[in-house]
C-alpha cells in the first residue's frame, strides 16, 4: 500500500525529491535515489535475498571527501556513518556519539568499497555492507516500508579537505524509505495514498492567525466545535498531516490534537460551570490557554479544572457533586472523556493509520464530537508581531472502519512533577504503570500496539519503556522494550517507534518508563532545570497508540496521579556510561545484549529480579511523589 520514496518534516514542510541519474554518474542500476540537497545525490538498493545494501553518494560540489549515515533522530548523536576520502582512497566505517568528527569503528570495517571517482569539482563513491553486521558500532538497516513505519533518518556531508573535517554548510539530512519500491516511484509522504483517494476528504484543525505571545512558553488551545466539523452522523479520521506556516514554524514546539466524546465545545461550557462552582478566591481564570497550560489537554481535562479528580479520590465526577447535593448539567455528562489522537513535533512525520483502524467522529457516532488543537509556542527571544495558523490536516472517510484507535500515556502524562528540580548534571527518573490499570479498565483480553511516541525536552538523553507480563507463576517477564538511545530535541521534538502488530498489551500487563537527562545541555543553566511545560523545562511522556480502543479514564493516562501509577525512583548519574547505551559504547564488539536491553521475548528477565518496582506500586502516587520531593530536597 505504501510505495513511497521519501519525506521529511523539519520546522516546515520539506519533501525530498526523487532525482534522475545525473549526467556524469549513471545511477540506473540502483532501485532508489534521492536528492537531500542540490549538491548531493544518494542512490541505494536493498537486496533482501542477500541481506545487503548498496549505496552510492554523489557529492557534486566536493573533491576531498563525502559521507552518509543513519541515526535515530537525524543528527550526529548516535549516528552510523561511512565516508570516503580521495587523498587516501580509503573508505571508512565510522560512528559518532556527539556532534563532531566521526570515530573509526573499532570492531570491524563492514563497508566494502565498490568504486570511487573524482571529477571536475565533484566525487562519487559506491559501497556495500550487510543490513545487519552484528557490530555494536553499526546500526541495523530495518524494514521501513510497512504501513505506519517511520522513514529512516539519513544525514550526509561533504568537503574539499584531504581528510574528514567540519562540514560547515555542506550538510543535509532528511527521512527516506530505504526498503521497497522501484526507481519509478515518485517522491511522496506517508499520507500520499489518502491524498489521492476519491473516498477521502479533509479538514484543518488550526488557530486562525493567532498572535504569538512574546513570552517564552505559551500553550494555545483552539477548539474545533461540532458545528465546525463535517456535518455527518459518522465518519473515521484515518490520517494526519502537520501543517506549518513557513514564517512562524520555528516557534512551534509541538502540536497535539485531542478528541472529546459528547462535548460539542471541547468541554468549554463544563469548564466554565466548574469555574463558577470552584472560583478561586482571587478570581483568577483557570483556562489552560495561558502561559504554562497543560500538555495534551484542554480546559476540561481532569487536572485542568478546579475539580479534585486525582487518583486519591474514590468517587466519580458525578458522585462527587451528588454528595454535595449539586445537580451536574447535561453538558458535563462526558466530563474528562477525551483522548489525544495525533502528536506532531519538528522532525516527526505525517501519519496514516492501519487500513482497518480509525478514530470515530460524527454527530450520532458515539465518538468524538469536537477537537482541540493545542499548540505549544516557544519564543525564547520574545519576538513580537508574529501571527500563526499552523495546525493539523485531518483526512477522513465515510466508509467506516471496524476498529477504533486508542491511546495510553505513560510516564508523567499530567506533568505532575511540575517545578520539581532536576539534579545538576546527569540523572534518571523512573515511572510506573501497574498491571491493575489494564486489568481493571480493559474490556478486551488483548489489544494491538500501533506505535510509541517518546517525548522529552532539551536535556533528554535516553528514554526507555519496558513492558512486563505475568508468566503464570507469579513473575512478571519483560516482553517488550521501546527506546531511543540518543535523544536529541535539536533534531526532533519526539521519537516515534512503530511496531504495528508485533507487540500487544494484555490485561494485567505493566510498564515502567525511564527518562535520563543531562542538565549541562540546558539553555537556562544546569542548576535551574525543573520539570514543567516550558521547552526549557523537562518532561517524560510515552504516547502509546493501540487498537481497539478501551476508553481508558483520564484520557488514557497511566503514570503520576493516574490509574494507580506513580514515581518509581530517581538516581543521580556520574558519567555518560551510566546511560547504559550500547551503540558505540561496548568493548566486546558483539551485538549480544542482555534480555533487559534487547527487549523482545526475553524470558530470562522477570520482575522478581527488580525489587524496586513491586513494593512501590502498592504505595499511593501521592506518597511516591512526596518521597521524591524529600529525596531531592
Amino acid at each position: 500500500m505504501r510505495q513511497r520514496l521519501a519525506v521529511s518534516l523539519f520546522c516546515g514542510l520539506f519533501v525530498l525529491q526523487a532525482v534522475a541519474a545525473v549526467d556524469d554518474f549513471d545511477g540506473s542500476s540502483y532501485a532508489r535515489n534521492v536528492s537531500l540537497d542540490t549538491n548531493v545525490d544518494i542512490f541505494w538498493t536493498v537486496d533482501l535475498e542477500a541481506e545487503t545494501i548498496r549505496v552510492a553518494v554523489h557529492a557534486k560540489a566536493a573533491t576531498g571527501w563525502a559521507g552518509v549515515g543513519i541515526s535515530e533522530m537525524g543528527g550526529m548523536e548516535g549516528a552510523d556513518i561511512v565516508f570516503y576520502e580521495t587523498a587516501t582512497g580509503n573508505l571508512t566505517d565510522a560512528y559518532s556519539l556527539v556532534a563532531g568528527t566521526p570515530v573509526v569503528d573499532e570492531c570491524t570495517q563492514d563497508w566494502t568499497l565498490l568504486s570511487a571517482e573524482v571529477g571536475d569539482g565533484s566525487l562519487v563513491f559506491e559501497a556495500e555492507r550487510a543490513l545487519d553486521t552484528g557490530d555494536d558500532q553499526d546500526r541495523v538497516f530495518s524494514d521501513d516500508s510497512f504501513d505506519g513505519a517511520i522513514p529512516t533518518r539519513v544525514l550526509t556531508a561533504w568537503g574539499d579537505s584531504d581528510t574528514v573535517g567540519y562540514h560547515g554548510e555542506n550538510f543535509a539530512k532528511g527521512q527516506v524509505v530505504m526498503f521497497g519500491g522501484s526507481e519509478n516511484d515518485d517522491a511522496a509522504d506517508p499520507v500520499i495514498d489518502v491524498k489521492t483517494s476519491e473516498d477521502v476528504q479533509f479538514f484543518d484543525a488550526a488557530p486562525k492567525n493567532f498572535s504569538i505571545p512574546t513570552v517564552r512558553t505559551w500553550y494555545e488551545n483552539t477548539c474545533i466545535t461540532a458545528s465546525e466539523l463535517p456535518d455527518l452522523d459518522e465518519y473515521h479520521a484515518i490520517a494526519f498531516e502537520g501543517l506549518l506556516q513557513a514564517d512562524t514554524a520555528e516557534y512551534v514546539h509541538h502540536l497535539i490534537l485531542t478528541g472529546f466524546y459528547g462535548a460539542s465545545d471541547c468541554g468549554k461550557a463544563c469548564s466554565e460551570w466548574l469555574d463558577e462552582m470552584f472560583a478561586s478566591e482571587d478570581g483568577s481564570d483557570s483556562s489552560s490557554t495561558v502561559e504554562g497550560g497543560e500538555e495534551g489537554a484542554s480546559s476540561s481535562s481532569p487536572s485542568g479544572s478546579s475539580y479534585p479528580s486525582d487518583d486519591s479520590s474514590s468517587v466519580s465526577f458525578t458522585e462527587y457533586f451528588e454528595n454535595l447535593n449539586i445537580t451536574v448539567p447535561s453538558f458535563c455528562s462526558n466530563y474528562g472523556e477525551q483522548a489525544d489522537i495525533f502528536v506532531w513535533a519538528p522532525g516527526t512525520s505525517n501519519l496514516e493509520l492501519p487500513g482497518d483502524v480509525g478514530f470515530l467522529l460524527g454527530n450520532e457516532s458515539g465518538g468524538f464530537n469536537s477537537l482541540n488543537i493545542q499548540t505549544h509556542y516557544n519564543n525564547p527571544d520574545g519576538v513580537s508581531g508574529k501571527n500563526d495558523s499552523s495546525g493539523v490536516r485531518v483526512y477522513y472517510t465515510e466508509e467506516l472502519r471496524p476498529i477504533q484507535m486508542g491511546v495510553l500515556k505513560l510516564g508523567d502524562p499530567f506533568i505532575a512533577l511540575s517545578d520539581q528540580p532536576l539534579p545538576d548534571g546527569k540523572s534518571s527518573f523512573s515511572f510506573g504503570c501497574p498491571g491493575t490499570c489494564s486489568e481493571t479498565n480493559f474490556e478486551e483480553e488483548e489489544v494491538t500496539i500501533f506505535n510509541h511516541v517518546l517525548h522529552m525536552h532539551e536535556n533528554g538523553q535516553r528514554m526507555v519503556t519496558h513492558q512486563y507480563r505475568d508468566d503464570g507463576e507469579g513473575n512478571e517477564e519483560l516482553i517488550h522494550t521501546t527506546e531511543v538511545w540518543y535523544y536529541s530535541s535539536l533534531q526532533a521534538g519526539a521519537h516515534v517507534v512503530t511496531v504495528n502488530g508485533s507487540a500487544t498489551i494484555k490485561k494485567g500487563d505493566s510498564f515502567t518508563t525511564q527518562c535520563m537527562y543531562d542538565t549541562s545541555l540546558s539553555s537556562v543553566g544546569s542548576a535551574n532545570v525543573t520539570f514543567g511545560l516550558g521547552s526549557e523545562q523537562e518532561m517524560c511522556v510515552n504516547f502509546i497508540f493501540y487498537y481497539p480502543d478501551q476508553r481508558l479514564p483520564d484520557g488514557g493516562a497511566c503514570g503520576v496521579f493516574a490509574c494507580d501509577g506513580g514515581v518509581l525512583g530517581y538516581e543521580e548519574l556520574e558519567a555518560d556510561s551510566d546511560f547504559n547505551r550500547t551503540f558505540g559504547i561496548v568493548d566486546t564488539c558483539t551485538s549480544s545484549l542482555s534480555g533487559e536491553e534487547e527487549g523482545s521475548d526475553s524470558s530470562s528477565s522477570s520482575r522478581a529480579a527488580q525489587p524496586l518496582l513491586g513494593p512501590l506500586f502498592a504505595v499511593s502516587t501521592i506518597i511516591a511523589a512526596l518521597s521524591l520531593e524529600i529525596i531531592m530536597a
